[in-house]
């Protein structure tokens, strides 16, 4: 596209006063205009007849977008406002076409007090989100539980108990697993692609996920002579457990009962710290086990420095898995452990809790600590019983030494003097 500009020259003093007469003319390409990177473009003036160049005309580049100088926490509202005006001006734009469909359009006519007519324009819509956001949150849930299970297959070799936890984690683990996956191919076999769940399917077992009575209610309200003004409410149903029929009772006792079995949250370092201590409790009880056997075999020897050597390795044993369980994690998880055993024992049947729970919490809290702390006196006297029981030994075998010692001198000064 080119265009053709003129040079005129405006009335002045001279021969040709009130007058206006043609300098000369030039042309350019607007496309070439606009792709330039140059502030300015010199163009060449001719006169009309095109021999003659008469001057130099200057072209400033078109400003298409101004740089953005608008400050971060500003560009959220900006965002908005661009979303407000496509959703108002731009019915069939992409964006709400993938946003919203199937939309209903009703329009009232109301008259005002002074006589004047109101128009109000209401748009209902439906969203595919309600269907396409509960897939993806139903395949985020079974990576999670996934992930969950297989970390917990990689911790190492366990007590019996805490074995036995970690086989109730992982199958209910599973369990959820499977149940995410059956709803989620339930949705994705849907024949046709809703868009709308109604009130009369809100006891379907496969559509647990989607929202109830989610739409888009819009509505425009326009005065004569004046711009109109929107108006925008979403509505969606309040979730419920429709599909069980509430066998398992209302809310509050879904909350307590959830409060009840789930454990104390840890952050992902407390995590990391936990499988540390998990792998030095489950690796260090055999070895103390074994120490143990082979100082009493060696009690038997009468063998002080192998004795003193087995005790110094049973002692080392015993200080690492006394620092691991002395740790404050593993306070704080019995702690919170035996605070949930006695919540549930202080809650009466509906879920609600008794009047005196929070005493009973705490102490419940104090007699554990209490009973933490009697635990170690028992295992540091244990452990002195066994110092003290080696060092009778060490102390026996030293006097046994001496007095085979002084018996052989003896017997070696009776021998000299007999044979003299």
């Amino acid at each position: 596209m080119k265009t053709f500009t003129e040079c005129l020259r405006p009335p002045g003093d001279s021969s040709s006063a009130g007058q206006r007469s043609c300098l000369g003319f030039t042309s350019f390409s607007i496309r070439d205009l606009l792709r330039s990177k140059e502030p300015h473009t010199s163009l060449s003036l001719r006169t009309m007849d095109g021999g003659n160049e008469v001057g130099e005309v200057k072209v400033s580049r078109l400003q298409v977008e101004e740089e953005d100088e608008t400050p971060p926490e500003h560009r959220g509202s900006a965002l908005c406002d661009a979303l407000h005006f496509s959703v108002h001006d731009k019915e069939n734009s992409p964006m709400m076409r993938a946003v919203l469909c199937s939309q209903v359009c009703k329009v009232y006519r109301f008259e005002t007090e002074d006589q004047r007519r109101l128009l109000v324009r209401e748009q209902m819509s439906e969203t595919p989100l309600s269907f396409s956001l509960p897939k993806q949150l139903l395949s985020a849930l079974i990576q999670e539980h996934a992930s969950r299970v297989q970390q917990v297959k990689e911790l190492s070799d366990l007590s019996p108990h805490w074995d036995s936890l970690r086989h109730d984690v992982i199958s209910y683990c599973n369990h959820l697993i499977g149940c995410y996956q059956e709803t989620l191919t339930e949705l994705e076999n849907l024949s046709t692609s809703p868009c709308f769940k109604s009130s009369g399917r809100k006891s379907d077992r496969h559509l647990q996920f989607v929202p109830t009575n989610l739409h888009s209610q819009r509505m425009e309200v326009t005065a004569p002579g004046s711009s109109g003004v929107w108006y925008q409410v979403i509505t969606f149903g309040a979730p419920a457990d429709h599909h069980q029929a509430f066998k398992h009772g209302g809310l509050k006792r879904l909350l307590s009962k959830h409060q009840r079995k789930s454990s104390v949250s840890y952050s992902l370092e407390e995590s990391c710290r936990a499988r540390e201590l998990l792998v030095s409790v489950a690796q260090l009880p055999p070895l103390i086990f074994g120490q143990a056997e082979e100082l009493l075999s060696v009690s038997a020897e009468r063998n002080p420095a192998r004795l003193q050597e087995v005790l110094d390795g049973l002692m080392q044993e015993t200080k690492l898995f006394i620092h691991a369980l002395n740790d404050e994690l593993v306070r704080s998880a019995l702690t919170a452990f035996h605070s949930q055993c006695t919540s549930v024992n202080g809650r009466h049947g509906n879920g609600l809790l008794c009047e005196d729970a929070s005493a009973n919490q705490e102490e419940a809290r104090e007699y554990d600590e209490e009973e933490w702390d009697r635990t170690w006196a028992n295992v540091a006297k244990s452990l002195d019983c066994i110092m003290a029981m080696a060092d009778r030994l060490q102390e026996r075998e030293h006097l046994l030494q001496e007095s085979t010692a002084d018996t052989k001198s003896l017997n070696a000064g009776s021998s000299s003097s007999s044979s003299s």
